[in-house]
């Protein structure tokens, strides 16, 4: 009983440090993500505000453009085909910039996956660490009884 006691008892430290050590790595875990979740949305953010920021400066210069090419339309028949062909350009420049947005909404999903995934190996951490515990609470209890047993 004493030897089955000691057993329990080395069991019981080899338990309580392995969920120290899980403890310790899901915090880690925890902090890595945090932080690859910080770096790629500020990242993916300021990649999102200069494109965004851009598609409207060119948006406004596209209107101001579309605006004068109406006008000069309206002003000269004889211009009217080179101005149409600026037009077409132009809204080849906007199809181009939401094109730019649409990739960019694409790499914003890609990120929230992997943000997920990261989550998802928290989680798992979590579980393994509760295991841990199980476990030490069921040699904590089991080395009671052997203790109530060896006093007895």
């Amino acid at each position: 009983e004493r030897e089955r006691a000691a057993d329990l008892e080395r069991m019981l430290a080899e338990a309580r440090a392995s969920e120290q050590l899980m403890a310790a790595e899901r915090e880690r875990a925890v902090r890595l993500a945090d932080q690859l979740e910080r770096e790629a949305i500020e990242r993916d953010l300021g990649r999102a505000a200069e494109v965004a920021a851009q598609v409207d400066q060119e948006r406004a210069l596209c209107a101001e453009e579309v605006a004068r090419a109406a006008a000069d339309c309206a002003a000269a028949q004889r211009d009217r085909d080179e101005m149409r062909e600026r037009l077409d350009l132009l809204v080849d420049q906007f199809h181009e910039k939401t094109g730019q947005l649409s990739a960019l909404s694409a790499r914003l999903a890609e990120l929230n996956t992997a943000l997920a995934d990261a989550r998802l190996e928290r989680d798992e951490v979590d579980a393994e660490a509760l295991a841990q515990r199980c476990r030490a609470k069921a040699l904590e209890a089991d080395l009671a009884r052997t203790r109530a047993r060896l006093a007895d």
